[in-house]
């Protein structure tokens, strides 16, 4: 190593009176053969290795990697993705955060802010509900005349057909329509019991 620091010393004295500042460094890598090779210079093949800079008296002053596998550049890409999908998921937090105790000021708010969507759609499913007696009724009027003409071994007019088929299907919509506002009442329950733990447990972290 003194040799080696002594030969690098020799040829960087030698060498920088023709060279600019940017140029007048060692540069050191490794051959196809594991050797080490030193120049101003790095030869195209080996640009990609790791490459150690020195100064005038043979010590490194600077190391540059070597270019990553494509194996580590995958794993590389999946840690940062992983790592960038945590990041968004606490900036979401966060801003949910800020968002509710922005809104409310104590646990009751939150639950009158609850109450007052339940009620809403308690309201809905009531109107829907008496709108689906109505249409039952249309339908039992036409499945009742369906029923005399039967009874009188004649035809069912197709009219009255097509009035049993469209009563069934508004009775069906009435009824998908009912079941979806259950659900959110459900999904709104589920909501704001997490907003309340979460809210408490702000309002406990915050300093007094």
């Amino acid at each position: 190593m003194y040799k080696l620091s002594i030969r690098i010393s020799l040829i960087f004295f030698i060498s920088t009176a023709y060279l600019s500042p940017a140029q007048a460094t060692i540069k050191c890598w490794k051959n196809d053969e594991g050797v080490r090779e030193c120049s101003f210079t790095v030869p195209l093949k080996y640009r990609g290795r790791e490459i150690q800079v020195m100064n005038s008296q043979g010590q490194v002053i600077r190391t540059i990697p070597a270019d990553k596998t494509p194996e580590e550049k995958k794993k590389a890409a999946e840690l940062a993705k992983i790592e960038a999908e945590e990041k968004r998921k606490k900036d979401e937090q966060r801003r949910k955060d800020i968002i509710l105790l922005n809104t409310f000021t104590t646990v009751d708010d939150i639950i009158l802010s609850r109450d007052a969507k339940i009620t809403a759609i308690e309201s809905i499913i009531k109107i829907s509900e008496s709108n689906r007696e109505k249409q039952q009724k249309i339908l039992d009027k036409h499945t009742q005349r369906a029923g005399n003409f039967e009874r009188k071994s004649r035809k069912v007019p197709d009219s009255i057909l097509k009035e049993i088929e469209k009563s069934k299907n508004q009775i069906k919509t009435i009824n998908n329509f009912i079941e979806n506002r259950k659900q959110e009442k459900l999904l709104i329950y589920q909501k704001y019991e997490k907003d309340i733990n979460r809210f408490k447990k702000l309002k406990s972290l915050r300093p007094h």
